[in-house]
């Protein structure tokens, strides 16, 4: 009992003695961290994991430089920064050790949240799919100059609905044509602002899916012409196995007010518009006020078309939109005579011929990929003695709109050369060499209306390479040079998303994307292949680094 008491009684004592040693030389402290959050972010961000954070040691100070930062899953960090180019939930774990290897550590979370797409079919003039049911979209985008998409399990006629946005004329009364080729055959439902206008259906191989709607008076209008956003929808189902539908262009055609019509030319003025066809034995001229002209074969040829009168009408013809040609026409000998309405002065192929017409003429002319150019009218009467008048001459077109789907191009100067080409949106394009000035190699998106503050928005897209490649991204107006974005890139042998501020602009009009290449940096670099996808405009929701 004494030894235990003994030892009980020498243990304060030597608590005593190595309290007073601890007070003679005070022991080493492990870092601290400071200021270690967690943080919310959008995908694509570029985050600063060291703002605010600093590590701090009593013996050796300020240590920030030296934490160690490691992030799970699995993400790089460089000089304290990381992108997060998906959404989800990240362990961010900091660390930091002293020289006498004495740690601290403590772990935060990154929230990543997707951005907000304010459009993704920068390149398909607004045309998208979306897919509802058992439906599932395997590929969409722009394929050359078409949009296509591929989808499976679209049973039913709600299951893949094919979208876009329209401007479209209050109380105007409209028919759509949807040139549409699918590779089974199916149904379609015509979907106007949520409601079913047409049932269609759709044959395997091409496709003219046609439906009227009306789109509703305003009575605020005042008699003036006033538009409205509609939404128009083809539900396509009954589609079984592996689709694809590629879509080529939208016409719609309307009236408003009564008229199908707008004017272009009224009471034309022939004075200086006419040519003759053959002067050897022709009388030609303008009468009275200019709104009359006259042609007069006297000597006839073997052939019809060696003598009559050219009128230049000097109107660019428009492929696609339809043209109604009104004029009065006389002739006094009632001989054989034609009247061609054609494209250009030599270019009679797939010219409306009208054989000895009489009185007031209302002729529609609808101009083709082929029938372009501008508008000539051929008066000719070379087989037979004639003396021909016409007058009262006015062109109209009929309301139109084309909605083409616009092709991705390539520009080249100073001797560079290469291609692109297009598969479900992913842009290709292949440099066999390189100019010096940015703009020798370009590639140019198509275009695409944008209205707004710039500054709220930033572009996001994908790009990789087979060799590193610098690159000057450009947003741009879509004629002439007025960029909210120029800014110089990277682009490695790695897929990497590009996050693009723009610039403080305020935006109204049709712009464009540009990717020039052309540049001393990529000199010595041949048969370079670059691959761009997922082109989006996303809401910037908060500052990107």
């Amino acid at each position: 009992m004494n030894i235990k008491r003994i030892k009980w009684l020498a243990f304060p004592l030597a608590a005593a003695l190595l309290l007073a040693g601890c007070a003679a030389q005070k022991a080493n402290q492990a870092p601290e961290l400071r200021g270690v959050n967690d943080i919310s972010c959008l995908v694509n961000s570029r985050v600063d994991l060291l703002n605010g954070v600093a590590a701090l040691d009593a013996e050796d100070g300020d240590i920030t430089a030296s934490l160690q930062i490691s992030i799970t899953p699995a993400v790089e960090v460089s000089e304290g920064y990381a992108t997060f180019t998906q959404a989800g939930r990240y362990e961010v774990v900091y660390k930091s050790t002293d020289s006498a290897n004495l740690t601290a550590q403590t772990t935060a979370y990154v929230t990543v949240e997707e951005r907000e797409v304010y459009m993704s079919n920068v390149h398909t003039n607004g045309f998208y799919t979306k897919a509802h049911g058992n439906a599932k979209i395997v590929a969409e985008g722009l394929n050359g100059s078409v949009y296509s998409f591929r989808f499976n399990g679209g049973e039913v006629a709600e299951d893949v609905r094919l979208v876009r946005d329209y401007s479209l004329v209050n109380g105007g009364n409209y028919s759509f044509l949807y040139y549409l080729n699918s590779n089974v055959s199916g149904k379609a439902v015509a979907i106007a602002e949520g409601k079913a206008v047409a049932e269609l259906a759709v044959n395997k191989g091409e496709n003219i899916l046609s439906f009227g709607y009306n789109q509703p008076s305003k009575a605020d209008d005042n008699g003036e012409t006033s538009y409205d956003v509609c939404k128009i929808e083809l539900w396509l189902g009954g589609l079984e196995g592996e689709v694809e539908c590629s879509l080529s262009k939208v016409e719609t055609q309307w009236s408003s007010k009564g008229e199908e019509y707008n004017q272009l030319i009224e009471n034309f003025n022939f004075d200086g518009k006419i040519i003759n066809r053959d002067d050897k034995a022709q009388g030609m001229g303008v009468l009275g006020d200019g709104t009359s002209a006259f042609v007069e074969v006297t000597e006839p040829s073997g052939a019809m078309w060696q003598m009559g009168m050219f009128v230049d009408t000097g109107l660019p013809l428009v492929s696609g939109k339809e043209y109604l040609i009104l004029f009065d026409i006389n002739c006094e000998q009632d001989n054989p005579f034609e009247v061609c309405i054609q494209r250009d002065q030599w270019t009679d192929s797939d010219a409306v011929i009208l054989r000895q017409p009489k009185g007031k003429i209302n002729q529609t002319v609808k101009a083709t990929d082929s029938f372009n150019g501008t508008l000539w009218l051929f008066i000719r009467s070379g087989t037979h003695a004639n003396k021909i008048t016409i007058s009262n001459l006015s062109v109209k077109v009929k309301k139109s709109q084309i909605y083409s789907i616009p092709a991705i191009t390539v520009e080249h100067k100073n001797g560079a050369e290469g291609g692109v080409t297009t598969e479900f949106g992913k842009i290709i394009y292949t440099a066999k060499s390189f100019g010096t000035d940015w703009g020798d190699n370009a590639v140019l998106g198509a275009p695409f209306e944008f209205a707004g503050a710039a500054e709220n928005y930033v572009i996001t897209f994908k790009a990789k390479a087979n060799a590193d490649v610098s690159c000057a991204f450009i947003a741009n107006t879509a004629s002439g040079w007025d960029t909210f974005v120029w800014t110089k890139i990277k682009i490695s042998t790695k897929w990497q998303t590009f996050t693009v501020k723009c610039d403080k602009k305020n935006l109204e009009g049709t712009y464009r994307f540009l990717w020039q290449f052309g540049t001393a940096e990529n000199n010595g670099l041949n048969d370079v292949t670059v691959e761009i996808d997922d082109i989006k405009i996303c809401n910037k929701s908060e500052p990107d680094g």
